[in-house]
């Protein structure tokens, strides 16, 4: 099902800021939750632009939309309230793919729902590419690619 990414500068609206080491468990929790049946909401900083590409990843494996959700406030008063992360984030850049599509909530904003369920529920997920694609390799050719990396590596080992 569709996947909603909120993010944010510190103190601007969200649940909670999330340390760095909680990032791998955040992503394999949205991986793990990803389904035809439920949509899932990450509601932490996600302030780091290659986080919401990698997740941006994981959806597009998965095959189902996603959109992102910026709960923006001035750059001042963010800084205002936590300096040190508000350096470190990363804008949200509609015309970067995974930021797509973009919803930039202001204090004062209304939730536009209409519209982000049409992006979640009417559009069609990227297509997954071959970075995204889990390729099994057969039972029967697992020791033919082994053999094959064995010797390329020691030719150039040689």
């Amino acid at each position: 099902m569709p996947f909603v990414l909120v993010c944010g500068y510190p103190s601007s609206g969200k649940n909670s800021i999330e340390e760095k080491e909680i990032r791998g468990k955040l992503k394999s929790e949205v991986q793990r939750l990803l389904n035809k049946d439920d949509i899932v909401i990450l509601d932490s900083l996600n302030y780091i632009k290659g986080f919401r590409y990698e997740l941006y990843c994981i959806t597009k494996a998965c095959k189902t939309p996603q959109c992102v959700i910026f709960c923006a406030v001035s750059k001042e008063k963010a800084a205002e309230w936590n300096k040190e992360l508000m350096m470190r984030f990363e804008e949200p850049n509609s015309n970067q793919r995974w930021d797509s599509p973009l919803f930039v909530i202001h204090p004062e904003d209304e939730l536009p729902y209409d519209q982000i369920s049409d992006a979640l529920f009417n559009r069609k997920p990227p297509p997954p590419n071959m970075a995204t694609q889990n390729n099994a390799v057969p039972a029967f050719g697992e020791r033919t690619v082994l053999t094959c990396v064995k010797k390329i590596i020691m030719e150039e080992n040689a």
